[in-house]
């Protein structure tokens, strides 16, 4: 698999710039009808100690000039965000697109729509997400991977979810 070349601040930048980027990354906190977009740095699995389980975040490379600082945060703004897929729906999401180093990725939370499926249980939140101009011969690798949401509640091996380098211009 080959991935597009990702630039910050107008060079081109290696696999350990990213992996830099990444560890600054700052999450994002999205109010209904919030949206963001930017280029795919990478992913990697988080584990939720509530739900007992992983999930996938995603994180993206704002464009040039544009910023994201959470609500009541100190923290300075960043231009990487990490979205994380802990919510069913945008989990379901990544897992249907499967985002690669160097696309494009959109995500907007359209908010709560419909009932619970249980008593106590909230009802589920709407997302809308694509990967605009996408070729039909992306890569899979990161996804196809892993065993899904619901096969295993053990944190991550070190090893997985590792995408390739980005490709050379």
């Amino acid at each position: 698999m080959t991935t597009r070349p990702i630039k910050h601040h107008g060079a081109k930048i290696d696999a350990a710039q990213i992996a830099a980027l990444m560890a600054e990354g700052t999450g994002w906190m999205p109010q209904d009808g919030d949206e963001i977009e930017g280029t795919v740095l990478g992913a990697k699995w988080g584990y939720s100690d509530v739900a007992e389980r992983e999930y996938p975040i995603v994180f993206i490379l704002l464009d040039e000039g544009n910023l994201y600082q959470q609500p009541d945060d100190d923290r300075e703004p960043n231009d990487v965000v990490a979205i994380h897929g802990l919510q069913t729906v945008l989990e379901s999401e990544m897992f249907s697109l499967r985002p690669q180093p160097g696309e494009r990725l959109y995500v907007k939370k359209i908010g709560k729509r419909g009932k619970a499926k249980r008593k106590g249980w909230d009802p589920p939140v709407a997302w809308a997400v694509t990967v605009p101009s996408r070729d039909a011969d992306s890569g899979q690798a990161f996804w196809d991977g892993h065993k899904g949401r619901r096969a295993s509640t053990a944190p991550p091996r070190a090893d997985e979810g590792e995408f390739s380098e980005p490709m050379p211009e």
